[in-house]
């Protein structure tokens, strides 16, 4: 190159990059003993990366921590003794069209996370998810492959199933480091067994003490709630709901509960305070303060466990292990829709080894975008636990089975320290169940029927747990804004069959909500989209519906502007037959619709006129002998059988004449119509009388 300034700006980055590998290669003294720590925006990432790093010690014994801005880690990490840097970090989004956000977000987080590295100069990295974690990983991977850091970079994964951005991390880890052996599929000759990292608490010697410190009577059982470092809004409102009906045992027990540091959408303590006020008198909040404590949280969580005799709150790893190691009886409160619904798996496995009682949250009917458990019910199952020493021993007994080795910090060391594999030495109870997806599900439910006919039953393919799950991903996806899901939802609710799925399918089936003008143009009249409604009156065929439900759903289906909509509420009218027999208003829809230019409307309403209709309807079925349609007209020859076997009064030789009036032939080419096989059965029911 002749021109000086092109030289300059083609060696002006071979230069930079040989500064700073010179400055890397100065800062590495030492580096042995520095680790960084990763993970976060829930306490579940962030101790589990501390308990790690602190098995290491006193080998490495200083830690920079890595964590997002405005997330729990600012709160965490230094009551810890550990530094902190924070970083931008972004959730992997649900929805394609916020991608170009995420890989932005991700761009500026790797930038942020450049300089903390380059400068630490850590020769061990240990990332436990969330989505913090990524923008790190994928830092010092780039940092490593050019030469300015040499660290060996670990991924721990506390769950069965890994979520997306941790398997995208696995790629460039050294090793993966699983809590269960279900994990290791995902990961493959990277995956090493340790089981869970729980945080070393110090086992206290009195609870006379912490009960004395917290000002808790000593004959008191107590009962710890919390739904995680942010709090959750659904253990809030059920423990507060549940309060009035544990009011009686206000002088057994003892609730304490931790509702959160607080969310950008959700302020945990603001809500407990706004619903005792405006659910409880004076004089009832004040006799509720004699047996509940609540704070945003508890640092020292390990002594409220410790004189906790049970515990409710969410199933993610973290929290079982650590209610393991404790021996503590939990009712688990899953929160459903986390990736491949691995807090629901993690909560079954710890039921089957009879160490909690799960309870599902589901929609709120009054509001479906925010999820509850029944006050009520929650404190039955409280009752029921607390006060049956038998039930307390074999779910204390449960919970101590799903501890890991105890020398899950050995083997952690041996692994990032000397780069030693540790097999079949962790010994975990994790009897995970396989929970299939909503469309697998309705799809495997739908083949089980027509395979068994009147044998199938849910109760032969899934056991309790299993069946509360679905009912409760039901209720979800019924009330979900997408069509698609909620379809799923309206038929899985054929199946799993709930009060509160049939008030949502009476809504939808009867939902006469104008569409907006840019739907409407298109023909369609009702913001529920037709085919919802009439597959809502195809799933209410399975349902008990008393008098005046069936009254109040058939008529706005029977009056519903989509023919096969009409078509399934005479269906579903047919099927309640013995309700409406001779219901005059009934009788007069049928005759109405069995007047219809659609086939499929006018041969239900001829079936149902045959149910329900009286001597005088005979003379109007039998009007049909000519119909276009042969499907009506056999129709009518069957509606005419229907009569004659409820004992309808008819003139023997007129209905023999009018019968042999039926047109028998078919506009259709099959090779085979029943119409003449019915119209001989017909005919000699006739006689017979």
């Amino acid at each position: 190159m002749n021109n000086p300034f092109l030289t300059a700006i083609f060696f002006l980055p071979v230069l930079i990059y040989f500064a700073v590998l010179t400055l890397s290669i100065v800062l590495r003294k030492g580096s042995q003993k520095r680790a960084i720590l990763t993970g976060g925006g829930s306490s579940g990432h962030i101790y589990p990366a501390i308990a790690i790093g602190k098995s290491l010690e006193p080998e490495v014994n200083k830690f920079l921590y890595i964590g997002g801005k405005g997330r729990i880690e600012e709160v965490v990490v230094p009551k810890e003794g550990i530094p902190l840097k924070t970083i931008l970090a972004l959730p992997y989004p649900e929805r394609k069209s916020k991608l170009p956000f995420f890989l932005c977000g991700l761009f500026l987080g790797m930038v942020q996370a450049f300089f903390p590295l380059l400068i630490f100069q850590p020769r061990y990295l240990i990332a436990t998810g969330g989505f913090v974690s990524a923008p790190v990983i994928f830092s010092a991977f780039l940092l490593k492959i050019t030469g300015l850091l040499k660290v060996k970079i670990f991924l721990h994964e506390q769950n069965v199933t890994p979520g997306k951005l941790n398997l995208l991390a696995s790629s460039i880890a050294d090793r993966v480091l699983v809590t269960f052996p279900q994990s290791i599929r995902y990961f493959g000759n990277k995956a090493v067994l340790i089981g869970y990292p729980t945080r070393k608490f110090i086992k206290h010697s009195s609870k006379e003490d912490i009960l004395k410190k917290l000002n808790i009577p000593s004959d008191k059982m107590v009962l710890f709630a919390f739904g995680g470092s942010q709090g959750s809004r659904t253990i809030n409102r059920a423990i507060v709901s549940a309060l009035k009906h544990l009011l009686k045992f206000k002088d057994k027990i003892f609730i304490i509960l931790s509702c959160g540091l607080g969310q950008s959408h959700y302020n945990g303590l603001k809500d407990i305070e706004d619903y005792l006020k405006n659910n409880f008198s004076e004089n009832a909040i004040s006799q509720i303060n004699e047996f509940f404590l609540y704070k945003p949280y508890f640092f020292n969580i390990d002594e409220i466990l410790h004189i906790s005799s049970l515990v409710v709150a969410r199933s993610g790893a973290g929290t079982l292990f650590e209610l393991s190691s404790f021996e503590l009886p939990s009712i688990l409160i899953p929160k459903l829709g986390l990736s491949n619904e691995h807090q629901v798996m993690n909560a079954m496995a710890m039921e089957q080894a009879k160490g909690a009682v799960v309870l599902f949250e589901r929609p709120t009917f009054e509001n479906s975008s925010i999820p509850s458990v029944e006050g009520e019910v929650l404190a039955k199952t409280i009752a029921d636990i607390l006060f049956s020493e038998t039930k307390l021993e074999e779910m204390r007994e449960g919970a101590k089975k799903f501890t890991v080795c105890p020398d899950t910090y050995k083997y952690t060391k041996k692994i990032i320290l000397q780069g030693e594999e540790t097999k079949n030495e962790v010994s975990t109870y994790s009897p995970f169940l396989k929970l299939k997806p909503p469309s697998s599900l309705l799809h495997f439910l739908q083949n089980q029927k027509e395979k068994e006919k009147e044998n199938f039953t849910i109760e032969n393919h899934f056991n309790v747990s299993e069946i509360n799950f679905y009912k409760s991903i039901t209720l979800k996806l019924l009330s979900s804004r997408n069509w698609k899901e909620k379809n799923v939802g309206v038929k899985l609710a054929a199946f799993f069959k709930t009060d509160d799925a049939k008030k949502i399918l009476f809504k939808i089936a009867s939902d006469r909500e104008i569409a907006p003008f840019s739907r409407r143009i298109f023909g369609e009249k009702f913001k529920t989209v037709a085919f919802l409604r009439r597959n809502s009156f195809i799933s209410l065929k399975e349902y008990s519906l008393s008098d005046t439900e069936l009254h109040r759903i058939l008529k706005p289906g029977l009056s519903d502007p989509y023919y096969e909509t009409r078509s399934a509420s005479l269906s579903l009218a047919v099927k309640e037959k013995e309700k409406l027999a001779g219901n005059r208003e009934f009788v007069e829809y049928a005759k109405n619709l069995s007047k219809e230019n659609e086939f499929e409307v006018a041969k239900e309403a001829i079936n149902l006129l045959g149910k329900i209709g009286g001597e005088e309807e005979l003379d109007f079925i039998l009007s049909f002998k000519d119909h276009f349609f042969w499907q009506v007209r056999e129709a009518a020859l069957l509606a005419v059988s229907s009569m004659i076997e409820r004992g309808v009064n008819f003139d023997k030789e007129k209905l023999k004449k009018e019968l042999l009036k039926f047109n028998l032939t078919a506009t259709d080419y099959k090779p085979f119509f029943t119409i003449k096989q019915n119209f001989k059965k017909v005919f000699e029911m006739v006689e017979k009388n």
